[in-house]
């Protein structure tokens, strides 16, 4: 028999676990009918009423039915815990074990936590995901993209031109991806398997050069390496910010961006005076 009283206050936790009554402050469970219309009971089969005015696991049907069982291995009952777990069985058998790989089990017993992974190579070559997405061997726990000759056999070469493993998964070349055009980034690291900007003219032919002014290599990267790469740029023309900052974020700047109220650079001669009723120049740090 319920003691406490249904509260327009416990409604989203009366939703999400059954918490519908409010005691003392607190929202709990009490009566079975919250827990089974509750979204952990189709999440994780808490679909009964426990000691504790909670709801919980008990019975194995509830598991083997919860979206944990189907999508994440957890099928098994745990009694003491009044929980859906995984177990090395339970992970085996589960539609993600097939799908994605995930047939091993990972514990973490100080998180009171099990779940099913990919633990080997051979878990992600069995798997479907291996020969549609060329995601074949494990890394963390997931299946990645390794190899070219893995993303060469999947489908997603075949259908989408998706054949170099880039970034853990099966990509189209460097040259031919958005950040190529974009920011310049158009050859792959063989070690890494990421598209970085090795050449000055990656930069140089990129839309944030001509937009923005990125345009100077360094490190692999495209960046604003002076003020000529600013007075080259639209954001020059267009908006008049034509002074390179280098600092926290770089970029080109209008001269009224950047404080006056404080000494010039080693190099940047005489202070200029702020513009007329601004409190802003173009001799210091970008304005915040």
């Amino acid at each position: 028999m319920p003691t406490g009283l249904r509260s327009q206050r416990c409604q989203t936790a009366c939703a999400q676990q059954g918490l519908c009554f409010e005691v003392a402050g607190r929202c709990v469970a009490q009566a079975v009918a919250d827990c089974r219309a509750a979204a952990e009971c189709r999440a994780q089969g808490a679909c009964s009423l426990g000691n504790e005015e909670r709801c919980v696991a008990l019975n194995p049907a509830d598991c083997e039915a919860s979206t944990a069982c189907t999508e994440g291995g957890a099928c098994d009952l745990d009694i003491d815990m009044g929980a859906c777990v995984a177990t090395a069985s339970s992970c085996g058998k589960q539609a993600a074990c097939l799908e994605k790989g995930w047939c091993g089990l990972q514990r973490r017993p100080q998180a009171g936590e099990h779940h099913c992974v990919a633990a080997t190579d051979d878990h992600c070559r069995k798997a479907a995901i291996c020969h549609a997405e060329g995601l074949c061997h494990v890394k963390e726990g997931q299946c990645v993209a390794r190899t070219d000759a893995d993303c060469g056999k999947a489908t997603i070469c075949k259908t989408l031109g998706r054949c170099v493993a880039i970034w853990d998964a099966c990509q189209q070349p460097c040259r031919k991806q958005p950040d190529c055009a974009k920011r310049g980034l158009c050859v792959r690291d063989e070690e890494g398997g990421v598209c970085w900007a090795t050449a000055a003219v990656h930069c140089q032919q990129s839309s944030d050069c001509t937009e923005r002014g990125w345009c100077s290599l360094d490190h692999n990267r495209c960046i604003v390496g002076s003020n000529l790469d600013c007075f080259r740029a639209r954001v020059c023309r267009k908006e008049g910010a034509c002074r390179h900052w280098d600092g926290e974020a770089p970029g080109c700047y209008h001269p009224n961006q950047f404080k006056c109220d404080c000494p010039p650079k080693e190099g940047d001669g005489p202070a200029e005076p702020c513009p007329p009723g601004t409190g802003w120049g173009p001799m210091c740090d970008p304005r915040p």
